[in-house]
């Protein structure tokens, strides 16, 4: 199956849990994504301290109307969806997280591009 997958599709991590403590060594059911390039390079810049790396752009409206693909805009601090840890609200602002759950399909990745501190790379 091509496209993009959590690492285990059939966990049951709390959403706040995951957006607090991320996926570097967690198995969880989700995908975090982001609603800001910058932000989603400063991500990449502190998670792969050895660049470079990946960042796909997706299509928000084959997502939106996939019903098979859960979509959870927590970018307020999760607010909506009644967030209490410092650090999961903290991350969920400040990388404007958005979080999606099911299986995205290839068709649905516009584009990928590979970084370097910054900098787009030959893709």
């Amino acid at each position: 199956m091509f496209g993009l997958t959590a690492k285990n599709p059939f966990a049951n991590e709390s959403l706040e849990y995951y957006v607090a403590n991320g996926s570097w060594d967690m198995k969880s059911q989700y995908m975090s994504c982001s609603n800001n390039l910058q932000s989603a390079l400063e991500f990449g810049n502190k998670k792969f301290q050895q660049p470079p790396f990946r960042i796909a752009t997706l299509d928000r409206n084959k997502i939106k109307n996939d019903t098979s693909i859960t979509v959870y805009d927590v970018s307020d601090g999760g607010y909506g969806y009644g967030f209490t840890n410092d650090e999961a609200i903290n991350f969920a602002r400040h990388f404007c997280e958005v979080i999606l759950q099911g299986h995205v399909p290839k068709e649905y990745v516009v584009d990928v591009k590979w970084y370097h501190h910054g900098t787009t790379l030959m893709q």
